[in-house]
């Protein structure tokens, strides 16, 4: 709001920052050995739909690659935001491994007035989030709209007692059922608190001797507050391979992951 005959009130501008570095490579492959060649031909001879299931199970080659990519993509943003670093090592990643952590430089940290993990009747998860709700909208400006967790940590929040008269008024001491997902995050909701979301995801990984074991995919013990639900985009680009694609190659883009299918005699 401005008089008349005067001057626009003018507004600073933040300062620009360039982000340099490369995308890195997401890749991965299934080989078909003649034998296996031989055995699908014997399998798509016969008709009965439970063929054709087992064929797309023992076969499904493009959709496990697809699959593989998206998982992983999933992994990376979920370590980012439980950890705000990631991490590639032998135990994660088949690939390259990082000398150091990948660190996404988030400073808005901080930790629980008592551990969630404690005894049920010292933990304060409640006023745990009310201050950092709090905090964040006094200092910064920042209404959360989400919270991330995992099913371990929600099960400590739902089992202390601040939690349970939270919910249950009163009546708290004497409930003996601990309040579920939906009853917690009605009470959160009517009281402008963020609701809870729980991250429930593990990936498998099969290391380059073909050992398979599964990853959380969320870090135990941390929890995420987000302003909003998207809070980050994947960016991509055209690899070599897509650009000028060799002549013995079959591709197929979906979504973002680029399908080559190809065959050596």
């Amino acid at each position: 709001v401005v008089a008349f005959s005067t001057t626009y009130p003018r507004k600073g501008r933040p300062a620009l920052t360039k982000l340099s570095g490369e995308i890195p490579a997401l890749r991965t492959q299934r080989q078909m050995s003649e034998t296996d060649l031989n055995s699908f031909m014997q399998f798509n001879q016969m008709k009965d739909p439970d063929t054709q299931a087992v064929l797309e199970l023992v076969f499904g080659d493009l959709q496990y690659c697809f699959n593989a990519i998206r998982n992983r993509l999933s992994w990376l943003g979920f370590q980012a935001l439980s950890l705000g670093v990631i991490s590639l090592t032998a135990a994660n990643n088949a690939g390259i491994i990082t000398e150091s952590d990948i660190d996404f430089r988030i400073t808005n940290k901080s930790g629980a007035s008592v551990v969630w993990s404690a005894a049920a009747d010292t933990t304060k998860p409640i006023t745990d989030i009310m201050a950092l709700c709090d905090s964040a909208r006094i200092n910064n400006g920042v209404i959360f709209k989400k919270i991330l967790m995992s099913r371990p940590s929600f099960s400590y929040f739902r089992k202390s007692e601040e939690t349970i008269n939270f919910c249950f008024g009163d009546a708290g001491s004497a409930v003996t059922k601990y309040p579920n997902l939906t009853v917690i995050n009605e009470n959160l909701l009517a009281d402008g608190l963020p609701a809870i979301d729980i991250i429930d995801v593990y990936l498998q990984f099969e290391n380059s001797e073909h050992t398979i074991t599964n990853l959380q995919a969320w870090n135990e013990g941390t929890i995420a507050f987000l302003p909003q639900d998207e809070v980050g985009n994947i960016l991509h680009c055209k690899t070599a391979e897509e650009e000028f694609p060799p002549k013995q190659v079959t591709q197929e883009k979906k979504d973002i992951v680029l399908l080559s299918k190809w065959s050596e005699n």
